[in-house]
């Protein structure tokens, strides 16, 4: 099932509800970008946030374990965003020193025994194949999120897969084009 065959149109235009619905993920995300400018990741700040009736369950930023070195203090920001040695030096880097938005948040649930299941998770950036994994585990039934994952590229199929099986719905309509700004 996809989100269109879901929709409801009416004449062409969307309902009331679906007014509201889409007012609440554009408010949902904007906080999470707002929530992303906490992170210290040199390529992508993500900031995530997992809601449920309406209300924010927790949210999660990426970056590194308590107590040691972001990756601010090991790259330049400029050289990351126009080498693409460095950009790949980073990706390297990231992978075995920080955590991502969406973990971080998973395990700060975990810790303090919050339920994920039925909620919704606001990202700005796609999650990549590990946490579109862990979030299925987690109980999370809707992903949205408001950038494409560049690295997101072998494992899309396989991903979809997951997702489809687990009766879980991304909502993917809000990814601006690097031409857009943002009203």
């Amino acid at each position: 099932k996809n989100l269109q065959s879901r929709m409801n149109y009416i004449g062409g235009y969307m309902t009331k509800q679906e007014t509201k619905i889409d007012k609440q993920h554009k408010v949902y995300l904007n906080i999470a970008k707002e929530l992303a400018t906490l992170s210290h990741c040199v390529s992508h700040k993500v900031g995530a946030i997992a809601v449920l009736d309406g209300r924010i369950l927790a949210t999660g930023i990426n970056g590194t374990p308590k107590g040691s070195i972001n990756c601010d203090a090991v790259f330049d920001p400029e050289l990351v965003h126009t080498s693409e040695e460095e950009r790949n030096a980073h990706y390297e880097w990231s992978k075995k020193h920080e955590i991502h938005a969406e973990m971080n948040l998973i395990l700060f649930c975990a810790k303090h025994g919050i339920k994920l299941d039925g909620a919704t998770l606001y990202s700005t950036l796609q999650p990549c194949g590990e946490c579109t994994k862990n979030l299925t585990q987690s109980g999370i039934k809707t992903i949205v999120y408001s950038e494409m994952y560049d690295k997101n590229t072998d494992d899309n199929e396989i991903l979809r897969e997951i997702l489809e099986n687990n009766d879980i719905d991304i909502i993917d309509k809000y990814v601006e084009s690097k031409n857009e700004t943002t009203s």
